[in-house]
């Protein structure tokens, strides 16, 4: 009997040192610290590590940078190898996550004393396989930012929502985000057409997990381990579904030893889970649309749901974008055209989200750091 009592202490103690290191080796999770920017002496690398904060397509992360002999200066390209061909196959996502970014630099360098000028290369024979901006930094006076706390927030919130709805202020303040971009917010709080939206959202789940090469892309975008998290850390992991830290930690020991964890059909049934369950604690959606599709207006659309995303911290909100039902792959089809149909006023539908006050906090997500996105180079 004693031996058996020794060896169960002597799992727990192997086990509980196992936890710890695990706690503490989440580096992936290390650069949502406030002040982890002040790792790097390079005022361009301080700006990227707040950029890299920034929501972004399915946490695709799809940035990469040059740095060359100017010392002011860096280039901004597009990361090909994170592309979802399946289901961005005309790139939308890819250009609105060049504009997060964009506007979590921009609020970034103000608050450490930078002023940003950003020179696109975007023109009529522009590709994704081209530069797409030259930003350089000038050091000017540092400017208080109230967004800037929010930065350090998850970008999404994929748990539950309380039945609250926004008051007019809130809403007031929202859809006047969108005037300097030149584009539309609409905030869709009416039973009906909440009900209509969640069916839309949910038929879109459905035909998503039917499509093959959809749930093969998905999985690989799924990380179920910690070396390649620390890796390549963009996409999906458990961090990014709300769970604390210890059930993640027993969860990934499971699919290491028991594979079927991680199947595909085990993943189309948590999405779809996962989906009416965000969709029946959803009060409010809201929409952000535009007139044009060319990539300057993706990215401004990027820009607007990256100071929404903040905003809404700021008075207490929470935020998921919701990707089915506006993607534009020829299964989806039928879905994005009754969207449109109901809601497009003969304009593009270019972000869907549910919106709210959390019942409690979520995760962050893991990100890249500044050295794993920019490679150095002599002119």
């Amino acid at each position: 009997m004693i031996w058996l009592f020794l060896s169960l202490l002597a799992l727990l103690i192997f086990a509980g040192i196992k936890y710890v290191l695990f706690i503490k080796n989440r580096d992936y999770l290390h650069i949502w610290k406030k002040d982890f920017y002040r790792s790097y002496t390079d005022p361009r690398k301080q700006i990227i590590a707040h950029g890299l904060l920034a929501s972004s397509g399915h946490n695709t992360q799809p940035w990469k940078f040059v740095f060359k002999d100017d010392k002011n200066a860096f280039d901004m390209f597009i990361d090909r190898s994170h592309l979802t061909s399946e289901v961005d196959p005309d790139r939308r996502q890819l250009l609105i996550s060049q504009g997060t970014f964009i506007k979590n630099m921009g609020i970034a360098s103000e608050v450490l004393g930078y002023e940003l000028e950003i020179s696109y290369d975007i023109n009529d024979e522009w590709n994704i396989y081209q530069r797409l901006a030259t930003i350089t930094i000038k050091k000017t006076n540092s400017k208080r930012n109230k967004l800037y706390d929010y930065l350090f927030n998850p970008d999404t919130h994929r748990g539950l929502y309380k039945a609250m709805t926004l008051s007019d202020e809130e809403k007031k303040r929202i859809k006047a985000l969108a005037i300097s971009y030149d584009l539309e917010m609409m905030i869709i709080e009416e039973a009906e057409d909440v009900k209509y939206i969640g069916n839309l959202a949910l038929e879109g789940a459905f035909i998503e997990a039917r499509n093959q090469d959809v749930m093969n892309e998905t999985c690989r975008l799924f990380k179920n381990n910690e070396t390649s998290k620390k890796i390549n850390p963009y996409g999906f992991s458990l961090e990014g579904q709300g769970l604390p830290a210890f059930m993640i930690w027993f969860i990934q020991i499971l699919m290491r030893f028991f594979p079927s964890f991680n199947h595909p059909d085990q993943t189309k049934k948590a999405f779809l889970n996962g989906t009416h369950q965000a969709i029946s604690h959803t009060h409010t959606y809201i929409m952000i649309k535009s007139n044009e599709l060319d990539p300057k207006s993706l990215i401004k659309v990027g820009m607007l749901y990256q100071e929404l995303i903040l905003n809404l911290h700021d008075l207490g909100l929470v935020i998921q974008p919701l990707s089915q039902g506006i993607e534009v792959y020829d299964d989806m089809k039928p879905v994005y055209e009754k969207i449109h149909k109901a809601y497009g006023n003969d304009q593009h539908i270019l972000m869907l989200a549910r919106l709210g006050y959390p019942e409690k906090p979520f995760n962050h997500s893991m990100r890249f750091k500044p050295e794993q996105v920019i490679k150095e180079v002599s002119s």
